[in-house]
């Protein structure tokens, strides 16, 4: 099986263009995952719903392989309904926690949500551990599907199950797990602010289910900042792909009949060396 992975493309239709052309060249892709935030930064739900219409839907025709995708805390629930509501012939799929199976019945999970941040829209964040208390900055909304904002009072995170919590659901066979944050780590989640902001429940279910291998976005700068965008937790290799608006990140993958990774290459930082 023959995979590219990548995540963060923020509506940067360069980016598309390079990923549409690594699928080109990589030849005989079986799948493209997407790690969520397929989408820019926006203040309206009908930015993103024009971007599907726009660009997104000619993308996903012309690169013609099976999309899997997660959103990113970028992305607004209408457009992600909007992308489901696709026809079959775009070839896209949301994955979610409870899994979908691949070759020789590997299975692959994946999960959204990413610990209270800086922005106001708060459609996909929960607290991450269970014994977590937050309360979110003042004006902080969720949305539906129509785009409609619901301001959130100061216990609403409190009131909802953390990511902790919520991750009971992620199939237990799982082989390969997509968040869109990184778990937290020496390598992987840290921010221009010098703190690591990513997830410890995401940390304490990687080492739970010990999937062979994790893949996470969200934290654009931090293998820029620590000079590496892999690290082992426990036996799974576990990589934040990074971001930036100027190149691709990318890893293409390959797994062999035995469940085996044979190959990760980031289109930026090269090779990943297999006996790390």
């Amino acid at each position: 099986m023959k995979f590219i992975f990548t995540s963060d493309l923020h509506g940067n239709t360069s980016l598309y263009q390079e990923l549409k052309m690594l699928i080109d060249s990589s030849g005989d892709i079986d799948y493209l995952f997407l790690g969520g935030d397929l989408f820019a930064h926006t203040g309206q739900l009908k930015d993103q719903i024009n971007f599907i219409d726009s660009y997104l839907k000619d993308f996903l025709k012309e690169i013609s392989i099976k999309t899997l995708f997660i959103p990113g805390n970028i992305d607004w629930p209408g457009a992600i309904h909007t992308i489901n509501k696709l026809p079959n012939e775009y070839g896209i799929r949301e994955i979610h926690s409870n899994g979908i199976p691949l070759e020789n019945n590997m299975i692959l999970a994946g999960y959204p949500f990413v610990p209270p941040g800086p922005l106001h829209r708060k459609d996909f964040e929960l607290r991450d551990l269970k014994t977590d208390k937050h309360t979110p900055i003042p004006d902080s909304y969720v949305t539906n599907k129509i785009g409609t904002r619901k301001y959130i009072k100061t216990n609403y995170f409190d009131n909802k199950k953390s990511i902790e919590e919520d991750l009971q659901h992620i199939h237990a066979q799982c082989k390969i797990l997509i968040t869109h944050s990184p778990p937290w780590s020496k390598h992987l989640d840290l921010c221009y602010a010098n703190k690591h902001i990513g997830s410890k429940a995401i940390r304490n279910k990687i080492q739970e289910l010990m999937p062979d291998l994790s893949l996470h976005g969200h934290v654009h700068e931090s293998p820029n900042i620590t000079g590496k965008w892999y690290e082992k937790i426990g036996n799974t290799i576990s990589i934040n792909i990074g971001s930036d608006q100027n190149n691709l990140h990318a890893v293409v993958g390959e797994i062999n009949n035995n469940g085996m990774i044979t190959k990760l290459i980031h289109t930026v930082y090269g090779n990943l060396p297999i006996d790390i």
